[in-house]
């Protein structure tokens, strides 16, 4: 059938980088990220705007975060081509997640908050070689699956949150609207025989959805705090061009292309996910000590399918039946000084491939992390740092299509946080208690 192989590169090829465990950005605080994420019952800066909007409630006066996150990941597999073993790595440029939150207190109950953040988001270049047993270069097995995928997802985030201690003593609710400004572009070869082709996507989507907090701090036990975070599902609608192209200069190269669809128009619906965490914390060693724990599950297994359109107006679906994940996160804080902590955390991430569809467009594997960290605040100023090393341990294997060979799959992740705090003092301002306590000061 005409057009059937190209169909079936670009069916597959936008896939992977949508979402996934892998692609999932959730480290986007210094003090989040040293406790292992496990923030979700006592978030209380700005930084709530990402992890819990319920936390604006506590912030007096205006709050502002501005920092990055710097993910280094490496991307490897070893495939069995003729006999041989072929190990391809991926050479990725660093990812840099940027964000910033502000907070502002209305009054003794309302907040508002801005944020702007990458909810997900990631990059994996794989080169065109790999290397052979005996440490020839050899062409990239699955070069034809992925050469270059980068998926951003900017998002603004304008937040509420509501201190409802009047109707529930120690309960408060928090809201958002986000708006995503998704893009993605995908590059993979094309083989014909000896000669060689290209395929290129590039798409832009924008999306509107929202996110649910709550948090609750008991009246009868001092410390102790459960909160529960909602993100939920936004469809992300690309639209942009597809681009196919014949590379080199063989006799032949004209009749490949005229087997090609056209360049054109093309794009597909994606929905991420809905999420959710849960948490609690407590405080020990006469408050100096806290530990946090939090469960995440996505909804992944909504993934069912990816439908697309192509240039010459007809449809491709393509069957994915991703499955739902969940991960365990542990955080400990300690104060060993006045306004100065150090942190550390476990998280335990599951990933949501399945072996049938798992290829280099998306290395994932089941991923255990250890976070470290400190911060301090001087003069109105936070100043939070972090890092997070996934524990080389889980390979994978899978069948990189149906019917292929084998191969094994690998990924290595360190990840480092930086992120300036400066909290506003407005005297009057920022409600009652704020100006009860200025007035006091």
């Amino acid at each position: 059938m005409r057009y059937s192989a190209a169909i079936f590169v670009i069916a597959t090829m936008v896939a992977a980088p949508a979402f996934g465990g892998g692609f999932s950005v959730s480290e986007q605080s210094g003090k989040a990220t040293g406790q292992g994420g496990a923030i979700t019952a006592t978030t209380s800066d700005s930084a709530a705007m990402y992890y819990n909007l319920a936390g604006l409630t506590k912030i007096k006066d205006l709050h502002l975060t501005i920092g990055a996150s710097v993910a280094l990941a490496r991307h490897t597999f070893e495939q069995s081509v003729a006999g041989d073993l072929v190990s391809v790595e991926s050479n990725n440029p660093a990812g840099i997640v940027p964000s910033l939150y502000l907070g502002y207190q209305l009054s003794d109950e309302f907040s508002v908050g801005f944020g702007f953040f990458n909810t997900w988001g990631a990059t994996v270049y794989m080169p065109k070689n790999g290397t052979n047993s005996a440490g020839e270069k050899v062409p990239n097995p699955q070069a034809d699956i992925n050469r270059k995928t980068a998926l951003k997802t900017p998002t603004a985030s304008l937040g509420f949150g509501w201190n409802a201690g009047d109707i529930i003593e120690g309960l408060a609710l928090g809201a958002s609207v986000d708006v995503m400004m998704g893009s993605l572009y995908v590059y993979r070869n094309l083989y014909f025989g000896e000669d060689l082709g290209k395929v290129e996507l590039s798409a832009d989507a924008i999306a509107v959805g929202g996110r649910m907090g709550i948090q609750y701090d008991s009246p009868d036990s001092e410390g102790l705090s459960m909160g529960l975070s909602i993100k939920l599902p936004m469809k992300l609608a690309f639209e942009g061009n597809a681009d196919f192209d014949m590379m080199g200069d063989s006799a032949t190269l004209a009749d490949y292309r005229g087997s090609l669809p056209p360049d054109g128009a093309a794009g597909g619906d994606l929905t991420l996910p809905l999420a959710i965490n849960v948490g609690i914390s407590d405080v020990f060693l006469e408050g100096d000590l806290r530990l946090s724990g939090e469960i995440a599950m996505v909804n992944f297994e909504s993934y069912d399918e990816l439908r697309l359109a192509l240039p010459d107006g007809s449809e491709s679906v393509s069957p994915k039946n991703w499955n739902n994940t969940v991960s365990y996160r542990i955080g400990a804080e300690y104060k060993v000084a006045e306004q100065t902590f150090i942190r550390g955390g476990y998280v335990f991430d599951t990933n949501p491939i399945p072996a049938a569809t798992l290829n280099s467009s998306l290395i994932d594997v089941d991923r255990h992390f250890v976070t470290a960290g400190a911060g301090t605040t001087f003069a109105g100023i936070t100043l939070d740092v972090a890092a997070m090393y996934k524990i080389p341990a889980g390979k994978r294997w899978s069948s990189t299509r149906l019917g292929g060979d084998l191969a094994e799959y690998d990924l290595e992740v360190l990840l480092v946080a930086l992120h300036v705090g400066y909290q506003f003092d407005f005297g009057g301002g920022g409600g009652e208690e704020a100006a009860a306590e200025a007035e006091a000061e």
